[in-house]
């Protein structure tokens, strides 16, 4: 039986986008700036302004796909480039769906921001990114996890983990 693919309709897609967009400019920023450089403040300030309007009809969850993010199982109607990049971004630190909730500031911004510039093994080495952002973000966005061994669990039983 062939997959039904489901696409968002044309403003959501162009809001993740453009979502897309301004993470891949703020994560830039805190990678590349000292803290206190003002293209950090601009980008974080322009990630908060996008996250409050995707967030106005409540919580919004980016379900983390292969060089896509779904949104309530449906993907954007073209592809873009700053999705598939975004995708990347949050793969390699393992997350599997990262929701936005209402009041996620400049703030939560830079602590997430600067937690997936961080190489993936040392995040790893450190508890992984749903931990760390556990003790260093805030409920404003929630980050779940892939958690690969429990994922070969289900599919193969204990033996195969």
């Amino acid at each position: 039986m062939a997959e039904v693919r489901t696409t968002l309709d044309a403003v959501t897609s162009l809001r993740l986008a453009e979502f897309a967009r301004a993470c891949k400019a703020a994560l830039r920023a805190v990678s590349l700036y000292p803290p206190a450089h003002p293209a950090i403040g601009a980008t974080l300030g322009r990630l908060s302004e996008l996250t409050a309007t995707l967030t106005a009809g409540g919580p919004f969850t980016l379900e983390v796909r292969p060089h896509a993010i779904h949104v309530n199982n449906a993907a954007a109607a073209k592809p873009d480039s700053a999705i598939a990049e975004l995708s990347e971004v949050l793969r390699r630190q393992l997350v599997g769906s990262l929701t936005l909730n209402a009041g996620a500031n400049a703030d939560s911004w830079r602590t997430l921001l600067v937690l997936l510039s961080r190489p993936p093994e040392d995040v790893r080495a450190d508890g992984g990114i749903a931990r760390l952002w556990a003790t260093a973000g805030g409920p404003s966005l929630e980050i779940v996890e892939i958690d690969y061994a429990e994922v070969l669990r289900e599919k193969q039983g204990d033996e195969a983990a």
